[in-house]
């Protein structure tokens, strides 16, 4: 592909913008490949991205969700020790997030879900 765009590059210098698109692309290509979230007895892990988190079910303070963009796409934000991690709806299939709502609501106690969770939660069934 490189020869390939360096071949065209030579024969066409205006096509040069089209390198930094290609690259960014493949590079966050590679990126969403590797995210991970691991839910286990003991904690949320979320490895990959910019900001990987690591979250004790103790430390977990409040757990929203809210329908976002045209199709109201869900999305969980599980607030910790000031700071908060973000699942949506759009990363997942649908039975995947599913089973993350239904481990989230196994879990966690009841008074840290709030209301517009309940909601939101309601519309999903």
């Amino acid at each position: 592909m490189i020869i390939l765009l360096a071949f065209t590059v030579k024969e066409n210098p205006q096509t040069l913008w089209i390198l930094p698109v290609l690259l960014l692309l493949s590079w966050s290509m590679y990126a969403y490949s590797k995210l991970q979230l691991l839910i286990s007895k003991d904690a949320i892990i979320f490895r990959g991205g910019l900001n990987p988190h690591h979250i004790q079910w103790q430390d977990i303070t409040k757990i929203d969700m809210y329908g976002a963009g045209k199709y109201d796409t869900p999305i969980i934000n599980i607030y910790y020790k000031n700071r908060k991690l973000e699942i949506a709806r759009s990363t997942y299939l649908h039975n995947q997030f599913n089973k993350i709502i239904g481990l989230l609501e196994m879990k966690v106690s009841d008074d840290l879900f709030t209301a517009r969770y309940i909601m939101t939660r309601k519309k999903l069934s």
